[in-house]
């Protein structure tokens, strides 16, 4: 199975922001196909990291990732960027190499451009 999420930095690790749907790879030393499946769904579903993109359902990529990060007890997000990376076979996560377009700010779990 290849697993895509978006992250931030925060003083424990790493926060995931944003789930995408999982992808049945090939193989699990099928890491080239994980990682342009990944890359490929970060740009068509977050138009290529552009936090201010207006999803399908009226609310922008920023206000889910504030959402997200909120259900997990994070309220405040002060100018983090948001990170791809993708795992294959619940192994490690790799870093993909893209990054979201403008850096994540969440007050009270409110996203606003920072």
């Amino acid at each position: 199975m290849c697993n895509c999420r978006g992250y931030v930095n925060v003083a424990e690790g790493e926060l995931d922001v944003l789930d995408f749907p999982s992808n049945t790879a090939s193989s699990c030393s099928a890491g080239f196909e994980c990682a342009g499946f990944c890359s490929g769904e970060w740009t068509l579903l977050t138009n290529d990291g552009d936090l201010n993109h207006i999803m399908l359902d009226g609310i922008t990529l920023g206000q889910h990732m504030c959402t997200k990060a909120a259900s997990s007890g994070y309220n405040e997000i002060s100018g983090e960027d948001v990170y791809l990376n993708w795992n294959l076979c619940d192994g490690p996560w790799y870093f993909d190499g893209q990054i979201s377009r403008q850096p994540l700010c969440c007050t009270a779990g409110t996203y606003s451009p920072c």
